[in-house]
């Protein structure tokens, strides 16, 4: 049985909030404030995280588009792509460098944040 276009649409839209509601539990189960976003028309980011982190969330079917980007970030916590033309690089890191900011982010007065983070504060949460 073929699907139609629609039906194609409804099961992609499906999987994507799926995901994007497992992804909210994995941030709340460890203790970090996420919730999914409603949006009309499919505009705008997916998630929102300690109410300051717009998120946008992708999935792949057998991780495919995301073989390079892993390949790259190897054993590394961090992996910089900065386009050409482009003063900033997107940043992409595992999840758990991303828990262990989070956390000392939030465990940080969130009016002036002075310290500045360095590698070794983040000990503390592993």
């Amino acid at each position: 049985m073929t699907k139609t276009p629609q039906q194609i649409g409804k099961t992609s839209r499906r999987k994507g909030q799926r995901i994007e509601n497992e992804i909210v539990h994995l941030h709340q189960d460890n203790l970090i404030p996420a919730e999914k976003v409603s949006r009309g028309g499919y505009t705008g980011h997916d998630l929102m995280i300690a109410d300051e982190f717009k998120a946008e969330v992708k999935a792949r079917s057998g991780g495919q588009g995301f073989a390079t980007i892993n390949r790259w970030l190897g054993d590394n916590d961090l992996l910089f792509l900065r386009e050409d033309g482009k003063k900033y690089p997107t940043v992409v890191m595992r999840w758990q460098v991303y828990q262990d900011f989070m956390n000392w982010y939030l465990s940080k007065p969130q009016e002036g944040l002075e310290e500045v983070p360095t590698r070794g504060c983040m000990k503390e949460f592993k």
